[in-house]
């Protein structure tokens, strides 16, 4: 077993629109705080850990948003390609009193042959099963999440473009997201940066 980087902690902040006028509590930021272990052996790592999510300067008028889950996520790494699939499990779905299972599937392919001046390129897919619970006798509604996706790493920094989408739309998309039409398809960029 291997236990080099085998504790981690890491802070994640991004700027959200949750509307109040959707009964949101219309935060101006969304923090994200994990902590886990990550042991190794060999090309098999097991990633088991836990994250909280939180709103700084929610309108408390509305329902908190604020939840926090635990993860087991085994990976198998094999020269350029990562497979991953693993569980997240929660008692408040969304800051509700909703339980949720996500179950992702991801691949990561390193496209070394791509590399230059110390940029390398990869591409990526996801499937993933978002499972919900009940509100008040309420069933909210299952659903699939997929996206692929293309990156370049050059030292720590991670640049990426993803496409994501779901099956759920109208009052459903509602009934998970907020809004009927956030669970459509979406392209997002990010910037991310490992110390």
């Amino acid at each position: 077993m291997s236990y080099d980087n085998f504790y981690y902690m890491n802070l994640y902040g991004s700027t959200v629109s949750y509307p109040s006028e959707l009964g949101l509590s219309d935060p101006p930021i969304e923090y994200n705080v994990a902590a886990g272990i990550r042991p190794a052996w060999g090309p098999f790592i097991i990633d088991i850990g836990g994250y909280y999510t939180f709103y700084p300067h929610e309108n408390r008028k509305y329902m908190s948003m604020e939840s926090g889950e635990f993860y087991i996520m085994p990976t198998y790494r094999q020269g350029s390609l990562t497979l991953s699939a693993g569980a997240f499990y929660t008692q408040h779905w969304g800051g509700t009193t909703a339980t949720g299972i996500y179950t992702p599937i991801t691949l990561n392919y390193v496209l070394s042959d791509f590399s230059m001046g110390g940029v390398t390129p990869y591409v990526t897919a996801e499937f993933a099963h978002q499972k919900t619970g009940e509100i008040q006798g309420f069933n909210l509604p299952d659903y699939n999440h997929w996206g692929t996706g293309f990156g370049v790493t050059y030292s720590n920094i991670i640049f990426d473009v993803k496409y994501t989408n779901t099956n759920v739309r109208g009052q459903d998309c509602a009934y998970v997201s907020g809004g009927t039409d956030w669970c459509d398809e979406t392209v997002t960029a990010g910037v991310s940066i490992t110390f």
